[in-house]
């Protein structure tokens, strides 16, 4: 039995709005969308609480939902785990505030080493910029030997992110990796049903019915 790879969706609402990002999920989630991860650091708080309650409605019980915000509104809304950045809150500060039961990721980049504990506490972390992105301008990808060294460790559940699309991602799918996690593809997709199982059936080599 293999283990399937899973599909992040990254909302950006400067991208694609609160709506339209609703509507996408819509579509998309009847495809097998396992996860979203909410990342929106330029609205207001209010906003925010709406979007994430909205889409808490929308996935209960179908898809994961994580956080990249506040710990108060993702036990508010009953989120699935919350993401932090590179330079998030020290661990021991975490073990205090979070709960077991809550999935814990974490952004990474080049400069991560082995040995630093990220294995045993992070459900997750998100490797990249994987090419380039708009999101991140000014960061140069990872080489593929990088990506291959840190995907490489023991007990790290790797999800690439940055810049991947149905075009790139044939270049991705024989590193030890546990998903990808995508925002322009799918955001700006004129047919985003289409272009999830196209990412599905490259990144795990399925059909889909």
């Amino acid at each position: 039995m293999t283990n399937k790879k899973s599909i992040t969706l990254i909302t950006n609402t400067r991208i694609l709005n609160q709506s339209k990002t609703i509507n996408l999920v819509k579509k998309i989630l009847p495809c097998g969308l396992q996860r979203i991860q909410i990342r929106e650091k330029s609205i207001p708080e209010k906003v925010l609480e709406k979007f994430v309650y909205d889409l808490r409605e929308l996935t209960l019980g179908k898809c994961e939902l994580i956080l990249n915000g506040p710990i108060e509104l993702v036990h508010k809304y009953q989120c699935d785990g919350v993401h932090m950045p590179d330079k998030g809150m020290p661990e021991e500060q975490m073990g205090i505030e979070y709960s077991s039961d809550l999935i814990i990721g974490r952004s990474i980049h080049e400069n991560y080493k082995k040995g630093n504990k990220y294995e045993d506490f992070y459900s997750y972390v998100h490797l990249g910029p994987t090419f380039r992105t708009e999101t991140h301008p000014t960061s140069s990808p990872l080489s593929r030997d990088k990506i291959k060294e840190i995907s490489g460790i023991a007990g790290l559940s790797v999800i690439l992110v940055g810049g991947i699309n149905t075009y790139n991602l044939d270049n991705l799918i024989n590193y030890k990796i546990s998903g990808i996690a995508v925002m322009r593809d799918l955001l700006l997709s004129k047919d985003p049903e289409s272009t999830y199982i196209n990412l599905e059936q490259k990144l795990n080599g399925t059909k889909h019915r």
